[in-house]
């Protein structure tokens, strides 16, 4: 797949929920259950070709995970015992872990979004090197 071929945002979520190849959607994402492979066996894109590109967007959902339950067991529901503090916590904990892989696959799929316009795509799965295409302003 090279940089010209069209990904639209929505086929983009499509193959991140699948936890498949954001450029081909043809290859599954992951090794194991939260563990990315280098890169596709299909169309060979490099998955994160600088290490902690994805960093980020973890950080940020995971504070949004953590703020909605802390929402919820504040403003909403409030536990009056240990037991249901255990509860909620729990809760919180299997859902954040339970949803890694997705939003793992979310930020690859944001990630190649954002190299994909800034910096065009080989055909090997490398960008362009960076003297070809100064950075945008």
């Amino acid at each position: 797949m090279t940089s010209s071929d069209p990904v639209s945002r929505s086929t983009l979520l499509r193959r991140a929920l699948a936890r498949v190849c954001p450029a081909c959607g043809q290859s599954p994402l992951f090794a194991s259950w939260c563990s990315l492979y280098d890169h596709c066996s299909k169309c060979r894109y490099k998955h994160e070709s600088n290490d902690g590109d994805t960093f980020g967007f973890m950080y940020i959902s995971t504070v949004v995970f953590t703020g909605l339950f802390f929402g919820m067991m504040w403003f909403i529901w409030q536990p009056t015992d240990w037991i249901m503090r255990t509860v909620l916590f729990a809760v919180a904990l299997a859902s954040m872990l339970g949803s890694m892989p997705y939003r793992k696959s979310m930020a690859v799929a944001l990630d190649y979004m954002i190299r994909r316009r800034f910096e065009p795509i080989t055909e090997d799965g490398e960008p362009e090197s960076s003297e070809s295409n100064p950075p945008p302003c």
